[in-house]
């Protein structure tokens, strides 16, 4: 069993449909569906100056990380993961980072300017 935290500062923006949803995801299925524990997944959004904030954060298996930097050739079996950033670059002329270690959970944080 797992619990879904929600912080919500900032609502008033356009995001393409299921960009997130693979990011989501990724924390139930590979983060805490497998915990002997209590799962915790928290949602933030918020907006600073010109930018608006997306966080996904769970305290599941976590991950190493580095596979994700530019000199990695093991993207192939991230496809959807890095289908993702892709669509976060290109569409939203957006960042994404993601920080994990195994056993310490996984922070994704999105980053992409409010387009008026």
């Amino acid at each position: 069993a797992f619990k879904v935290e929600y912080n919500i500062e900032f609502e008033d923006f356009n995001i393409y449909p299921f960009t997130l949803q693979p990011l989501i995801e990724n924390a139930v299925k590979h983060g805490v569906s497998h915990m002997k524990g209590s799962g915790i997944i928290n949602f933030g959004v918020c907006r600073k100056e010109d930018d608006i904030i997306i966080t996904i954060k769970d305290n599941g298996k976590g991950f190493d990380s580095s596979i994700f930097d530019s000199s990695s050739t093991d993207e192939v079996k991230h496809v959807g993961l890095m289908n993702t950033i892709n669509r976060i670059q290109l569409y939203l002329n957006g960042s994404i980072t993601i920080e994990s270690a195994p056993e310490d959970g996984t922070l994704i944080t999105i980053t992409f300017p409010i387009i008026e």
